[in-house]
């Protein structure tokens, strides 16, 4: 099931699907959403992000980035890896956690 985002960009309200959301990215205070449609910029913080979202579905990889576990290909020691090729860092200690979640995720599929 998937949860419906209005994004408040720049250019206007944008409605999201969480399953289109690749992995989304803190920087200064605003958050760049990485979706199978494009990348749309908002203030906000990953904290509401999380919140927002069904946490099972997404894995936190480190301070900066949350990622959408449907997208992930490949969870190695210092990076999540994405079917669009996208390399995200993995924080010191979150490689087991992670991987739990990855292996949880797709019990569920």
């Amino acid at each position: 099931s998937s949860t419906i985002l209005a994004l408040k960009t720049s250019e206007g309200i944008v409605s999201l699907s969480s399953n289109d959301i690749t992995y989304v990215e803190v920087f200064d205070h605003n958050l760049a959403y990485h979706t199978t449609k494009g990348i749309y910029e908002v203030r906000g913080r990953l904290s509401d992000v999380i919140q927002k979202l069904a946490q099972k579905r997404l894995i936190m990889c480190n301070r900066s980035f949350v990622v959408n576990l449907r997208y992930v290909t490949r969870i190695a020691k210092t990076e999540v890896l994405l079917e669009n090729g996208a390399s995200i860092p993995l924080g010191k200690g979150l490689f087991d956690e992670a991987n739990r979640a990855l292996i949880a995720f797709l019990r569920e599929l």
